[in-house]
């Protein structure tokens, strides 16, 4: 799933995805998909999901793990260019 979004005013989100919701990548572990792949995509698309059936729902994962894992790095570092140092090294 991702669903960029800031929080920082109470009562108010800034949603990145807009003007749907998030994204969802559903596919069978570790791989394929079926009638209910189809069903959960078409009930989350109804509900304001960018939705997709993915035969290699894996592939999503781990491009979701080296997301979050930017998300450290962002944090942790404050410097710009050493953020980006490191998030190469973790992609390669």
């Amino acid at each position: 799933m991702m669903l960029p979004a800031d929080y920082d005013t109470p009562g108010e989100v800034a949603a990145y995805f807009a003007p749907k919701i998030g994204a969802f990548d559903i596919g069978r572990y570790p791989s394929g998909t079926d009638d209910a792949v189809e069903k959960l995509c078409g009930v989350l698309s109804t509900s304001g999901f960018i939705v997709e059936a993915r035969d290699n729902v894996m592939d999503s994962k781990y491009r979701k793990l080296l997301a979050n894992l930017r998300n450290i790095i962002d944090a942790a570092l404050g410097d710009t260019e050493l953020q980006r140092k490191w998030y190469a090294r973790a992609l390669a």
